[in-house]
């Protein structure tokens, strides 16, 4: 039997990186918080609702 040969494999070109996605400051990420003006916001809408609670029930007398 003759024997065939191989077939020659194309060689694998090394396709350039993004440099962003090796960045440092990518490395920064993960868990995400709110930030410090919407907790904010959030704490000051929390204490206007108390006090219109707390006028609503004085205007009623409770």
């Amino acid at each position: 039997m003759a024997k065939r040969k191989k077939a020659k494999q194309p060689k694998l070109q090394i396709t350039p990186r993004n440099p962003f996605a090796t960045d440092p400051l990518m490395k920064k990420g993960g868990v995400h918080q709110k930030t410090f003006k919407s907790q904010r916001k959030n704490s000051k809408n929390a204490l206007r609702k108390q006090i219109a609670e707390h006028s609503i029930l004085r205007f009623f007398g409770f």
